[in-house]
């Protein structure tokens, strides 16, 4: 019985020296991944701070362009000032054309347009027939 002890006692000896090398490799493989994490997240700040100063000089860069390109139409804007001026010619030129003279109306139409630049009211007109009756149905 002694041997058979024996062989259970080296199992649970092998047994426990592989726990411990599984336990030895875990710590190693997580110490590692600590270190690792460490240094990414010290390179990834490094990186944000590289890309934070590269954006703050772009928005420099932009808002001074921006603030030069404004002064500039501003100062368009101003040469470019509107000024009316209103220009009167007198032009002596008589022009005789018939269409131009008094006898485009009849005596009645020309009496009809004086009285209307009058302003005077005239009396509504009597129709020359009177207005025919319905017909019966």
């Amino acid at each position: 019985m002694l041997r058979r002890e024996r062989g259970e006692v080296l199992v649970y000896l092998v047994a426990a020296a592989a726990a411990l090398g599984i336990l030895a490799a875990l710590v190693f493989w997580a110490d590692r991944n600590i270190a690792t994490s460490a240094g990414v997240k010290k390179g990834e700040a490094a990186v944000q701070k590289k890309w934070d100063d590269a954006n703050k000089e772009a928005r420099e860069r932009e808002a001074a362009a921006g603030a030069t390109a404004a002064t500039g139409l501003e100062t368009d804007r101003e040469k470019t000032k509107v000024a009316y001026r209103t220009v009167t010619k007198q032009v002596d030129k008589i022009v005789e054309r018939p269409v131009y003279r008094n006898l485009c109306f009849d005596a009645d139409g020309l009496r009809s347009a004086n009285v209307a630049l009058s302003g005077a009211l005239t009396p509504a007109t009597e129709p020359d027939r009177p207005v025919p009756k319905p017909l019966a149905p």
